[in-house]
C-alpha cells in the first residue's frame, strides 16, 4: 500500500511551509485517501456476493468518504480565500488497479487493505489535527 500518503513529516521543513502550502498538502493527501477508499469500496462491493459482512464495511466506507469530501471542500474554500487564483480540481483522479492486480488478491486481502486504508486515514487525520493545533499555538507567540 505504498500509494498511501506519508504519515511522517520532517518537523523543521513543515515549520518553513506557508499556511497555504500546508493546506495544499492536506488537500492532496485527503484526496488521495478519498480516491483509495472509493477504489477499495468498489472492489469490495464486487466481492459482496462471496462473503457476508461487506455491506456494512462498504456502507461505512461511503459515509467516511462523504465526511472526507466535506472536509476537502472546507480546506479548498480556505485555500481559495487565501489565494483567490487557486481553484479546486473539477474531479478527483481515481486510480484503478490493473486487472491482474485485482484478480491476484483474495477477498480477504482486499478486505484487509480496506482496513489498512481506514487505519492510516485515522492516523493521518489525527496527525493533521495535531499539526494545525501546533501551528495555531505557534502563531500566538
Amino acid at each position: 500500500m505504498k500509494e498511501l500518503p506519508s504519515l511522517s513529516t520532517e518537523f523543521f521543513s513543515w515549520l518553513n511551509l506557508t499556511d497555504w502550502e500546508r493546506l495544499h498538502a492536506a488537500f492532496t493527501d485527503m484526496q488521495a485517501f478519498c480516491n483509495m477508499l472509493e477504489r477499495k469500496r468498489k472492489e469490495l462491493q464486487e466481492d459482496k456476493e462471496q462473503i457476508a459482512g461487506h455491506t456494512t464495511l462498504t456502507q461505512n466506507m461511503k459515509h467516511i468518504q462523504l465526511d472526507l469530501r466535506d472536509l476537502i471542500d472546507q480546506v479548498s474554500t480556505q485555500m481559495t480565500y487565501m489565494k483567490s487564483s487557486w481553484s479546486k480540481p473539477t474531479s478527483p483522479l481515481v486510480l484503478n488497479p490493473t486487472n491482474s492486480e485485482a484478480r491476484s488478491k483474495t477477498v480477504w486481502d482486499r478486505r484487509v487493505e480496506g482496513y489498512i486504508i481506514l487505519r492510516d486515514l485515522d492516523l493521518y487525520l489525527t496527525k493533521l489535527a495535531r499539526d494545525f493545533l501546533l501551528l495555531a499555538k505557534k502563531s500566538h507567540f
